[in-house]
C-alpha cells in the first residue's frame, strides 16, 4: 500500500511507533486447554464441561462449580476481554447467564446475552507474576460457552479476531512467541501487509505458505481455486489496517503457472449497517498471464458496491473465485507476494 508522496515519511513514522507499541505491551490469551476442573459431560452434567468441539468451556448448571487456570504474567494492570457465546435464554430469551471472574482477591461479573457470539470487556485486574483465575457462574436453562480470555495492558485495544478458529490461531502464534510474525511491516515501498516472511502470516491470510515460487520474502501465499474464497479481517493482530485514508494504491505481485483465463475478484470491505448486503470497493481479474505479474491498483478507481462507510473504516479483504455469474476453475492456482 503506497501513501501520498509528501505524507509517506510521516505515515511510516506513525506506523512504526504504533507497531512497536503494540508488541511492547504484553498480551496473554487463556483457552480451554489452560483450565482444570473441567470434565467430559452432557447436558445433564452440573459442572463446567468441554463443548462438543473441545474448543470452549460450558458454564455449570449448578451453584458452586468452578473452572480454574494458573498462568504467569508480567506484573501490571490488565484489561480483560472474554469471547463467549450463549444459547436461546430462558422463557422469553431475555435472561442472561451471569459469569464471575476471580483473580486472587479481585472479582467481576458479566452477563452472556442470549443468541450472541462476541468479545466482552469485563473488567480491569492487577496481575502478578503468578496468577490463579477462577470462572464461576451457572444458569439452569441457558448455558454459555467461553472460548478465550485475553489480557492486555492497552486500554484502547479491541480484539478483532472472531470465532473458535481465529482464537485458536492467535493462541498458536502467541505460544510460538511472536504476534510480529503476522503484522504489517512499514518499508520504503509503503506498508507491506503480505510480505510472507513467515508461514504464520500466509496462514493468517488463509493462503498456503510455499517456498517456491517467491518474488520477495521467504514464502509466497498459494491460492488453489478449489478453495472458493479467502476472507481476512482488518485490525490487530493481523496485517490489514482499518484506516486506509493515508494510502493511494494497493500493489502486489501475483504468479500464475499457466494462463487459464479464470475469473477472480478482490473486495475491500467497509460494511454499512444501514444497507442490506455487503458494502465494499472491488476489482475483477482474469488469469490471462503466465509467470510473475505486478499489479498496482489506484484505490480511487475501484468500483464501489452499494454504500461503503469509507476508506477510514475498512473491515477486511475478501478474495473470490466464484459467484457474480462465475464458477470456480479447479485447474487454476495463483501465488501472492509483496502485498503492500
Amino acid at each position: 500500500m503506497r501513501g501520498y508522496k509528501y505524507l509517506l515519511l510521516i505515515v511510516l513514522a506513525v506506523l512504526v511507533l504504533g507497531t512497536l507499541r503494540s508488541f511492547a505491551e504484553p498480551i496473554y490469551l487463556l483457552t480451554v486447554e489452560d483450565f482444570s476442573g473441567v470434565v467430559e459431560g452432557t447436558n445433564e452434567t452440573s459442572a463446567w464441561v468441554y463443548s462438543a468441539d473441545k474448543r470452549a468451556l460450558r458454564t455449570a448448571t449448578s451453584k458452586g462449580e468452578t473452572a480454574t487456570a494458573s498462568f504467569r504474567a508480567e506484573p501490571g494492570t490488565y484489561h480483560l476481554w472474554v469471547y463467549h457465546t450463549a444459547g436461546m435464554g430462558w422463557g422469553d430469551g431475555s435472561r442472561r447467564t451471569q459469569i464471575e471472574v476471580r483473580i486472587q482477591d479481585q472479582r467481576t461479573t458479566f452477563g452472556a446475552e442470549p443468541n450472541t457470539s462476541h468479545w466482552t470487556k469485563v473488567g480491569v485486574f492487577q496481575l502478578e507474576e503468578e496468577n490463579r483465575l477462577e470462572l464461576a457462574g451457572f444458569n439452569e436453562q441457558n448455558s454459555a460457552f467461553i472460548y478465550g480470555l485475553l489480557f492486555t495492558t492497552d486500554p484502547d485495544f479491541v480484539p478483532m479476531v472472531r470465532g473458535p478458529e481465529g482464537i485458536a490461531f492467535i493462541k498458536e502464534i502467541l505460544d510460538e512467541g511472536g504476534l510480529e510474525t503476522v503484522a504489517a511491516v512499514p518499508s520504503a515501498e509503503g506498508l507491506i501487509i503480505g510480505g510472507f516472511h513467515s508461514k504464520a502470516q500466509a496462514r493468517f491470510w488463509g493462503l498456503e505458505p510455499v517456498e517456491e515460487p517467491t518474488k520477495n520474502g521467504l514464502y509466497a501465499g498459494k491460492w488453489e481455486h478449489t478453495v472458493g474464497s479467502i476472507r481476512l479481517a482488518s485490525g490487530f493482530p493481523g496485517p490489514i489496517p482499518q484506516d486506509w485514508t493515508p494510502y493511494a494504491y494497493l500493489e502486489f505481485d501475483c504468479y500464475s503457472p499457466a494462463k487459464t483465463d479464470a475469473w477472480w475478484k478482490l473486495n475491500i470491505m467497509s460494511d454499512n449497517p444501514e444497507t442490506d448486503g455487503g458494502d465494499y470497493y472491488t476489482v475483477e481479474f482474469l488469469v490471462d498471464w503466465e509467470g510473475w505479474k505486478h499489479f498496482k491498483l489506484r484505490l480511487a478507481d475501484l468500483v464501489v458496491s452499494r454504500n461503503p462507510i469509507g476508506w477510514h473504516q475498512i473491515d477486511g479483504i475478501e478474495l473470490w473465485n466464484h459467484g457474480w455469474g462465475h464458477t470456480q476453475d479447479p485447474d487454476t492456482v495463483i501465488y501472492f507476494n509483496n502485498i503492500r
